[in-house]
């Protein structure tokens, strides 16, 4: 059975529900540094982030390359649906809504993933689906090679590891 539009836009009809997935999937059983609580995090919407009661801020886009898009998380995802089973930049424009600047700067970077083989098959199985697409988000980087990067770069341990995948104080 083929993963449908319609089932897109309900697992992710919202921004909300797709800054939770990526924070459940990113973030799996994560410890607050500060309060050494799990999964008291609650997300602040306006700001694309996730605070736990102790005040910590975790931000789950974070080395993404949608961090700093102005374009709703619900919009990039239809695309990357729509890119991937061969939508032209005019149609994309069309079925999102947006200005054909942003349709064709989405429909280029989806494009040019889809090249480098980093994307989505689309399967009706949800946890394959789930893992494509935080690869995805992550320009294919799985965690343990954000983790194992950010390490080679700092040549630091735990904290900058920490700081690296998307955690600020």
């Amino acid at each position: 059975m083929k993963y449908t539009i319609k089932q897109l836009r309900t697992e992710f009809g919202t921004d909300a529900k797709c800054l939770q997935f990526v924070f459940d999937n990113r973030y799996k059983d994560f410890i607050c540094p500060q309060c050494k609580a799990t999964g008291k995090f609650y997300l602040i919407e306006s700001r694309k982030r996730f605070d736990c009661v102790c005040g910590f801020t975790l931000s789950p886009l974070a080395d993404s390359f949608i961090r700093k898009s102005s374009t709703p998380l619900t919009k990039w995802l239809e695309a990357l649906y729509l890119v991937s089973n061969g939508i032209s930049i005019k149609g994309l424009q069309r079925e999102l809504g947006v200005t054909y600047k942003t349709s064709w700067r989405m429909w280029k970077i989806i494009a040019k993933k889809e090249q480098s083989g980093k994307i989505i098959a689309w399967s009706a199985k949800s946890a394959e689906r789930k893992k494509q697409i935080i690869n995805f988000i992550f320009n294919g980087e799985s965690q343990d090679n954000l983790a194992k990067s950010a390490t080679e770069k700092t040549g630091k341990e735990d904290t900058t590891l920490i700081t690296k995948q998307g955690l600020t104080n």
